[in-house]
């Protein structure tokens, strides 16, 4: 299926993008000295970042990970091949603007305050995107894909 095949490689570009922010954010942090470690000596400031983003990796990586259930609960099933390939595509990009909360928030808590936590939040948001690593194998069985058919198990197509 060619559309699946270009959903697919799209998805892997995005996701590429996602750990190239990181890569780029790191780069910067550990280049660019005149802003790092600004809080490094306010202790209530690094708390309350440490606070904050301890919370955001809390709530946004398991809402991440169930969030794509839900929007395919609610759109994929009820719709025809494109608008549920599109579908997919929104439910993988709010995949990835949730782990993108923790993980910049993470390292530049680390690079504002270099605070350990701030690096542990991130690496947790990338772990979590592997997880959601897109495949055509792993597309087909999100949508329920049995070669070309599209649709629920079971139903008569």
């Amino acid at each position: 299926m060619n559309e699946l095949g270009r959903l697919v490689r799209r998805l892997k570009r995005m996701y590429a993008g996602f750990w190239l922010s990181a890569v780029l954010l790191v780069a910067v942090g550990e280049c660019f000295y005149g802003w790092t470690g600004g809080w490094a000596g306010q202790e209530l400031g690094v708390y309350a970042g440490e606070s904050v983003v301890i919370l955001q990796t809390a709530l946004c990586v398991p809402l991440s990970l169930k969030s794509f259930v839900w929007w395919k609960r609610r759109f994929m099933y009820t719709a025809n091949l494109p608008v549920a390939l599109q579908a997919c595509f929104r439910g993988y990009l709010l995949r990835l603007m949730l782990l993108a909360i923790p993980l910049w928030g993470g390292l530049l808590l680390y690079y504002l305050s270099w605070s350990t936590k701030g690096v542990l939040c991130a690496a947790i948001a990338l772990v979590a995107s592997l997880f959601c690593w897109p495949s055509e194998n792993r597309l087909r069985r999100e949508l329920d894909m049995d070669g070309d058919d599209f649709g629920r198990k079971g139903e008569g197509q």
